[in-house]
């Protein structure tokens, strides 16, 4: 699918499940921000900053990773047209050591980028630091805060795209493994990073406004912030009393922009939430019928849960048990071709055993048709010469045992009537 079809089609699928959508979206995201903005500083005012940064990490990790995957899970089901309930929004945790194993695994390879992106970012900013000698102590702040964002934002946005699939995954084939679910992911983003990011692109572009209004408005805090630090810098005023006079000189001496900025600030708060409540839906089910287009797109429609017993035949596995791990796209696409040998074997079987024109039978040549409703195949009707599509075990219903339909002739897959 192209993005536009993606984002009508994401979109198509909200109708009349918004609210659902809108209120899993808030519940998801306000416990981690409630916790991590209220009670964690309370026990980091107690414990220490140690303590504080290290009950976030820990939030987000045994948290939000699985009310993340629960909303992604949520989303997919909108977009597979499931009855999804607000209580969907939970189901994360019935798989819940998994997904934090995953969540961590996928942090940590974020944050390995993140310092590699850094180093050279760095290297360039100590050089054009040298230009600041006088004014280093500001420098820094500035400069190490934007190189911190930066490489922050080019691993999420190059490499971690590849990890963009791993919850849906975990989703489809429930007894995948961690590692696996990142290694399928890195495979199907083989190649459509860039359409995954310019879907995205398209959500975040709705943001840019508020975004231009945020900096506008900061404008006169930090040119406030410089002025208070170069006085201080410069050592103009030395005791607590000179200081407070002198940033409430300054403030007094720049209330006009101030209040511009706090305005703006205000406005670009509004925008932002509201717009919110239209766009976040939408991205997430944009991703998420992202990732179904992928799911149909690399199995030609086939549908690759070997793992679901409606829909594999008895035959298939020799022990008949499905396997306790779903492969990996190469180790399926082997799979699948196994199956169809045996598949092609089998039918060979029940015609030469029925049929009596086998010199004109190519059993490589039957087809094997996979769908949800189970292993078909096409066969040409004994009696009718009719082209039939029909389940695997149905085959023997239209050929019978030799002994039972002795002086029938059948053409199955050649070139020539009957």
């Amino acid at each position: 699918m192209e993005i536009r079809e993606i984002k009508i089609a994401s979109r198509n699928s909200l109708k009349g499940r918004r609210g659902m959508a809108i209120g899993a979206w808030i519940v998801a995201g306000i416990i981690p921000w409630a916790l991590i903005n209220f009670i964690t500083p309370v026990l980091g005012s107690m414990f220490g900053s140690f303590i504080e940064m290290v009950l976030d990490i820990a939030i987000n990790i045994l948290l939000a990773g699985v009310l993340v995957a629960g909303l992604n899970w949520l989303f997919l089901g909108i977009v597979d047209n499931k009855n999804e309930e607000f209580g969907n929004l939970f189901d994360g945790f019935k798989h819940y050591g998994k997904l934090v194993k995953l969540t961590f695994a996928v942090s940590i390879y974020i944050a390995f980028w993140a310092l590699l992106f850094l180093v050279p970012i760095l290297i360039v900013v100590l050089i054009i630091a040298t230009g600041f000698s006088d004014r280093i102590g500001e420098f820094a702040v500035v400069a190490g805060t934007i190189v911190g964002l930066v490489s922050s934002f080019l691993a999420r946005w190059t490499v971690g795209l590849r990890y963009a699939l791993v919850n849906y995954l975990v989703k489809d084939y429930p007894a995948i493994t961690s590692k696996a679910a990142i290694d399928e992911s890195i495979d199907l983003m083989e190649g459509r990073k860039m359409k995954y990011f310019l879907l995205n692109l398209h959500f975040f572009m709705w943001y840019v406004p508020s975004i231009i209004l945020f900096i506008i408005g900061l404008i006169p805090f930090v040119r406030l912030a410089f002025e208070i630090i170069d006085e201080i810098y410069h050592g103009f005023f030395t005791s607590l009393m000179a200081i407070e006079d002198m940033i409430h000189y300054v403030v007094t001496d720049s209330i006009g922009s101030i209040l511009v900025g706090l305005a703006l600030l205000i406005i670009a708060g509004i925008y932002h939430i509201g717009i919110s409540f239209y766009v976040a839906p939408n991205r997430h089910a944009a991703n998420a019928m992202f990732y179904r287009s992928i799911s149909d797109e690399v199995s030609d429609g086939i549908k690759r849960n070997f793992s679901n017993a409606e829909y594999v035949e008895p035959f298939v596995f020799a022990d008949n048990t499905p396997p306790k791990e779903v492969p990996t796209r190469l180790q399926l696409e082997n799979e699948r071709m196994r199956i169809e040998e045996e598949l092609r074997i089998k039918i060979k079987e029940i015609i030469i055993n029925s049929a009596v024109a086998t010199d004109r039978f190519d059993y490589e040549e039957i087809p094997i048709i996979w769908t949800t409703e189970g292993i078909k195949t096409v066969i040409l009707a004994p009696h009718t010469g009719e082209e039939l599509t029909v389940l695997i075990h149905e085959v023997e219903n239209y050929f019978p045992p030799k002994e039972e339909f002795e002086n029938e002739k059948v053409n199955f897959g050649g070139d020539d009537d009957v």
